[in-house]
């Protein structure tokens, strides 16, 4: 079951680089019709990993009312999902906030390569995001891979569209001031949270695993 959703995931990442790197679909029916199906494909691989995570032999141990790693066992999944989430520091909020505005503010520089890029990018993390909150039943540092998977190209792509003509013209000042600063912008936020996410994988690797929310997280004995 895992590799079936995964290969949805993997078909709904597919789409979106299609639809950004190559002109094979070259019209607003074609792209409409792929992210149609994109969405369908990954709602279904979401469904299916869903389902197999609720079987009661995964993730949650049953023999007690609460292990100091997970979240009680008489929360739901969702209702444990949103536990996790409330219990992240209103700091991290605030830039995960300020992170998200930055990426929406690319809608402004339509039709252009770097917000299409930009949005994309963002996208794609979305349905790996909530695959591994459904998977570790909360957040975890775990999280972390998301970002990098779908954000590190986007920091290759913007370093050269900033210094070189690898990837298309170089932006300057001179020939669009906004875009070139939108681009710094957000090359700069990503690569901040880019190295969150590592820092919190080298944790995660490190044996810190818990939820967030839960006991042992909170460092209650």
């Amino acid at each position: 079951m895992f590799y079936f959703s995964f290969g949805d995931i993997a078909w709904f990442l597919g789409s979106l680089l299609l639809l950004v790197t190559t002109d094979f679909v070259n019209n607003s029916g074609g792209v409409a019709f792929v992210i149609l199906v994109a969405l369908m494909v990954v709602l279904i691989g979401l469904s299916q990993l869903w389902a197999y995570s609720e079987f009661p032999q995964l993730g949650l141990p049953q023999n007690s009312n609460e292990e100091r790693d997970f979240l009680s066992i008489h929360l739901t999944r969702l209702s444990a999902i949103g536990v996790s989430w409330m219990s992240i520091k209103p700091w991290v909020k605030w830039w995960l906030f300020a992170l998200n505005g930055v990426f929406f503010l690319a809608t402004f520089f339509l039709p252009s390569a770097v917000s299409k890029m930009a949005l994309v990018s963002y996208v794609a993390t979305i349905p790996l995001l909530l695959a591994t909150m459904i998977v570790q039943r909360g957040l975890t540092r775990l999280l972390g891979i998301a970002y990098l998977l779908t954000w590190s190209p986007l920091v290759f792509y913007l370093a050269c569209r900033l210094s070189s003509d690898i990837l298309g013209v170089q932006l300057s000042f001179a020939s669009d001031r906004l875009l070139y600063a939108y681009s710094y912008t957000l090359l700069g936020f990503v690569v901040t949270c880019l190295g969150f996410d590592i820092y919190d994988l080298v944790r995660w690797v490190s044996g810190e695993r818990a939820r967030l929310g839960s006991s042992r997280e909170n460092g209650i004995s």
